[in-house]
């Protein structure tokens, strides 16, 4: 198996544009991002044809590979090669020196907060899925709240998210290459004792004469990112203009009066209002337009994790969580989408005539149903076959439209598929969880019959095409 991937890794090199055209590479849980010199000299079709690569998408200023689950193994044979530069997302965030445009930079900021995100999602999904398992045992009777253990195990997947804003600034002053110690202790300092006694108490509060807003961070997300980024500028300058002697000192003192005093006054309100006023908007379409975003996110979830959209709308569902105990802007449709992705690769798995598209498609179904990662259906089979897309789309639109009629909702983070079922056990009865399981068997008979009406036309059409592309393929290597 080893061998394996030592060769799939030579080829991704090789039609990368070889070692002499990576500037460096990171991955991710499901891609291999290389800022390249030239992207030109990347033969960007053939890699799409190779067995084991499931897609590639160029995004701000990234040319990502998408691998998959076994992308981990590809990175290490990376790394046993040698004389690749080999960094996690912020060192290729730092080297990125292209000029500066709207267009990169929406794709800069969309690549930054998947870069902050990434490490903590295993810590949301599997507090998620405790919080939720907790619940369906209390709301099942079989045990009751006041249980020692319930209690317990209650409180640490509780403190996930009520820490939320700490793990959120450390893997933030990662990005912005700055002290994660110490841009943890500024999100520490939202989260204090004394301060959120001040907050409860509701009395007046200055610093420097300066008044500071009362504001509960707890599980909030943008207060503590701004504040982090805001750290980072401030830790640069102070070691610019700092003798060497005293920096070592000195450096940190500057730099905590510093943020924490614009933390407090500024940038931590500003990241709750924002955040506030993204929940207004999405509980007020929640209200009088229950259905829209189930089927918008249903729809379009594809088209959306492909510009990396979804990172900056898990902002709206974490502070929903926060402010109502529930959410409802993204986690329904995404559920009813990722099914249907999931729903499509398995028929891809079952009518394809290759092998190789086979084991592909069945290992993506798997992901997408099972574990709600999508990435290797989406960039391997939905967006590269126009009718597998239209299919996958029909399929969530119509799961969403159930989702939003029967006000679905999930009362814990979670993975968006049938193991995240859990999550949507809440309330005063299991008709929620019942909703979800509806929309599941909605999406997944809409996505076969359209997929078996229509959806396998582009698929057997590529296929016809496809007869050569591994002696191809050789031929290029030998050259």
């Amino acid at each position: 198996m080893s061998k394996n991937y030592r060769k799939l890794t030579e080829q991704i090199i090789f039609l990368v544009g070889g070692k002499e055209n990576i500037k460096s590479v990171t991955n991710c849980a499901t891609r291999l991002r290389f800022y390249l010199a030239d992207e030109e000299k990347a033969k960007t079709e053939e890699l799409k044809k190779t067995d084991g690569i499931a897609g590639v998408v160029k995004n701000g200023g990234q040319y990502q590979v998408i691998i998959g689950p076994d992308v981990d193994l590809v990175m290490e044979e990376i790394r046993k090669i040698g004389g690749i530069k080999v960094e996690g997302g912020a060192g290729a965030i730092r080297e990125e020196k292209e000029k500066l445009t709207w267009k990169n930079a929406f794709g800069k900021f969309l690549g930054t907060v998947s870069t902050i995100f990434i490490p903590i999602i295993p810590c949301l999904a599997g507090a998620g899925i405790l919080q939720a398992i907790l619940i369906l045992l209390k709301t099942a009777g079989i045990v009751p709240e006041d249980n020692q253990t319930y209690v317990m195990l209650n409180m640490v997947s509780g403190a996930v998210f009520y820490y939320l804003p700490v793990m959120l600034a450390f893997s933030s002053a990662k990005v912005f290459k700055c002290n994660q110690y110490m841009a943890a202790v500024m999100s520490f300092m939202l989260l204090h004792p004394t301060f959120m006694g001040l907050v409860e108490a509701g009395d007046s509060i200055r610093m420097f004469g300066i008044p500071v807003t009362l504001v509960k961070y707890s599980s909030s997300v943008l207060p503590a990112i701004f504040i982090t980024l805001f750290m980072s500028v401030v830790e640069r300058i102070s070691k610019k203009f700092v003798p060497k002697a005293i920096k070592f000192i000195t450096v940190p003192v500057i730099t905590f009066v510093i943020t924490s005093f614009v933390g407090f006054t500024v940038l931590g309100p500003i990241g709750t209002w924002c955040g506030n006023l993204l929940v207004v908007l999405f509980n007020w379409l929640d209200a009088n337009i229950p259905w829209f975003c189930p089927v918008i996110m249903g729809t379009f979830s594809p088209l959306i994790v492909m510009t990396g959209m979804h990172n900056g709308l898990k902002t709206i569902t974490y502070s929903q969580y926060a402010l109502r105990g529930y959410a409802t802007a993204t986690s329904p449709g995404n559920l009813c989408s990722n099914v249907a992705q999931g729903a499509a690769a398995f028929v891809v798995g079952l009518k394809s005539k290759k092998s190789g598209k086979k084991q592909m498609a069945f290992s993506a179904a798997i992901s997408a149903m099972i574990g709600g990662i999508t990435e290797p259906a989406l960039y391997g089979i939905t967006l590269k076959y126009k009718s597998v897309l239209w299919s996958v789309m029909l399929g969530g639109g119509v799961a969403g439209l159930w989702a939003g009629f029967s006000r679905m909702r999930t009362y814990s983070p979670g993975p968006g598929s049938v193991l995240g079922l859990p999550c949507y056990v809440g309330g005063d009865s299991l008709q929620n969880v019942i909703n979800a399981a509806i929309a599941i068997v909605i999406s997944v008979a809409v996505t076969v019959v359209a997929m078996l009406v229509f959806g396998m036309k582009d698929v057997r059409k590529a296929e016809e095409n496809e007869e050569e592309t591994d002696t191809e393929l050789d031929d290029l290597m030998e050259i």
